[in-house]
C-alpha cells in the first residue's frame, strides 16, 4: 500500500485518480463549471485541507498540480502577522519572530516556509477520499451558483424541455442544464401533462432553496403570451408591431392591444395570419384561451370599446380617472359580462380602472339623481351629460376575437346584474 501511495506523486497514477474522480462524480462537465482547469484548482484546495489536518500541529498548506506531468508538489507554511494580531500558532507568526527564526527581512502577510518538499503518500487514501466528498460537494456549489447566475438573467425568457415527473401537482421539467418547476398555480386549468411531453413556459423566477437555485416556470403571466406571439409573428419579434398591454384570465380569456410603427402594416392582420392561421397557433398553446386583438388607443372611450370586444357598446362614460360607466344594448349585456364576469373583469384590469356596465332600459330608468352620482368621479361636483359622451359602434376591422368562446351568454348573471343595478366593479 505504501508503495502505492507514493506513485500518487507520478503523473500516470494522477491521471487515473483524476480518471476515477471523473467516473464516479462526473465531475468533468464544462458546461456546468466544472472545467478541469476549475476541478483541478479545487483539487488543489481538497489536497491542502486534507494534508492539513494529517499534519502534526496542522500549519497551513498548500499544494500545486503540474496540469501536463501530473505531478502533485506540495509546502506547509506559516502567516507572518504583527506582534499584537496572532490569534493561531498553528498557522501564523509574529513578524518578530519570524525574522528571529527565519527571514530577518520577514514582513507582515509573508510565507514563511516550515517544508517545502511534503511527501504526498503521507496524505494516504484516507486523504484522497475527503478529497473526493470535498470536491464534489464544491462542484455542487459551483454548479448551483452558475445555475442561479445565468437563470436570473433569463427571467422572461421562453423555454421549453420535457416532463420528468410530477409531484403533488407541480411538474418537473428537464432543461437540460438543469430541472425546472411549473408550479400549479402557474398551470393553465385544464391542461394534462404527461411524462416525456415537451412542455413550453416563461423563466418566471429563480429562487433559492435547500437544494440550491430552482427555475420557476410560468405559463399563466401575460409574459408568456408575450413570448409565443413574439415565436409565431415575425412582425412583432422585429418590432414592427408592438405589444402595449397584455392581461389574462388563463384558459379562458386575453386581450392584447397591439400598435404597429409602419403604417403600411395593420398590426391586427399581422397578427390574426392567413386565415387566423398566426393566432390560432397561440389559441391552440394556451388550451383554447380566447384571444381579443385590438389596436390600442390613448383615447379612453375608444379603448374601452375595443377593449370589451365582444360586445356591442352604446356609451362609455370616463368618469375622472379611475372609473369608466358603459352602456350596452339589453340583448348585448349578458355577453358583455360573460361568464361569471370574466370578461368584464378582465376589461377592467385591463383599463386600470373600476367598470360599471349596465344594459340601454335599465340605466334610462335610472333616477337623474342616481345617475348623476354614477357619473360624479369623488370630489366633483360637476356632472357629465350627454353631450360629453361619444356613442356609437366601433369599426370591427379595429378589434378581433380569436379562440373557443369561453363566454357563453348567463342568464342568471344578466338578470341577476337588471336586479342589482348591473354594477360589476373590480
Amino acid at each position: 500500500m505504501a508503495k502505492k501511495d507514493k506513485e500518487l506523486k507520478r503523473g500516470a497514477e494522477f491521471a487515473a485518480f483524476l480518471a476515477e474522480l471523473g467516473k464516479d462524480h462526473k465531475m468533468f462537465n464544462p458546461e456546468k463549471g466544472a472545467s478541469l482547469d476549475f476541478v483541478l484548482k479545487l483539487l488543489e484546495e481538497s489536497l491542502a485541507a486534507a494534508a492539513q489536518k494529517l499534519i502534526e500541529d496542522k500549519p497551513s498548506v498548500s499544494v500545486k498540480i503540474n496540469k501536463t506531468t501530473g505531478e502533485i508538489t506540495a509546502y506547509s507554511y506559516l502567516t507572518v502577522v504583527a506582534d499584537d494580531e496572532m490569534k493561531s500558532p498553528y498557522t501564523q507568526i509574529t513578524v518578530s519572530e519570524a525574522r528571529e527564526e527565519y527571514d530577518k527581512d520577514a514582513q507582515v502577510g509573508d510565507e514563511v516556509v516550515l517544508d517545502d518538499d511534503l511527501d504526498v503518500s503521507k496524505f494516504g487514501r484516507i486523504a484522497m477520499a475527503h478529497t473526493k466528498q470535498m470536491l464534489s460537494q464544491k462542484i455542487k456549489d459551483r454548479e448551483r451558483e452558475m445555475i442561479k447566475n445565468e437563470f436570473s438573467e433569463r427571467v422572461g425568457e421562453l423555454v421549453s424541455g420535457n416532463v420528468r415527473h410530477i409531484d403533488k401537482g407541480n411538474v418537473i421539467i428537464n432543461l437540460g442544464k438543469t430541472d425546472a418547476i411549473l408550479p400549479k398555480n402557474q398551470q393553465i386549468k385544464g391542461d394534462r401533462y404527461v411524462q416525456n411531453d415537451i412542455i413550453k413556459g416563461v423563466i418566471h423566477d429563480v429562487k433559492e432553496s435547500t437544494k440550491g437555485a430552482q427555475v420557476v416556470l410560468s405559463r399563466t403571466s401575460p409574459e408568456f403570451l408575450r413570448c409565443l406571439f413574439e415565436v409565431e409573428i415575425p412582425e412583432v419579434f422585429q418590432k414592427i408591431v408592438k405589444i402595449v398591454r397584455i392581461e389574462r384570465n388563463p384558459g379562458y380569456r386575453a386581450k392584447v392591444a397591439l400598435e404597429s410603427s409602419d403604417p403600411k402594416v395593420d398590426a391586427v392582420g399581422a397578427c390574426l395570419g392567413m386565415r387566423g392561421s398566426r393566432i390560432q397557433a397561440i389559441v391552440r398553446e394556451l388550451s383554447n384561451e380566447r384571444i381579443d386583438v385590438f389596436v390600442w388607443s390613448t383615447d379612453t372611450i375608444t379603448l374601452t370599446k375595443r377593449a370589451l370586444a365582444s360586445a356591442k357598446v352604446s356609451n362609455v362614460y370616463p368618469v375622472g380617472n379611475k372609473k369608466v360607466v358603459i352602456v350596452v344594448p339589453d340583448e348585448e349585456l349578458a355577453k358583455a359580462i360573460g361568464k361569471d364576469g370574466s370578461n368584464i373583469k378582465l376589461t377592467s384590469r385591463f383599463l386600470n380602472k373600476e367598470v360599471l356596465i349596465y344594459g340601454e332600459d335599465e340605466f334610462d330608468d335610472l333616477p337623474e339623481e342616481e345617475r348623476a352620482k354614477i357619473l360624479t368621479s369623488k370630489g366633483d361636483e360637476i356632472v357629465m351629460t350627454d353631450s360629453d359622451v361619444v356613442d356609437g359602434g366601433l369599426g370591427r376591422d379595429d378589434i378581433h376575437e380569436s379562440g373557443d368562446d369561453n363566454d357563453n351568454d348567463d342568464e342568471s348573471v344578466s338578470a341577476q346584474l337588471v336586479k342589482k343595478g348591473a354594477s360589476r366593479r373590480r
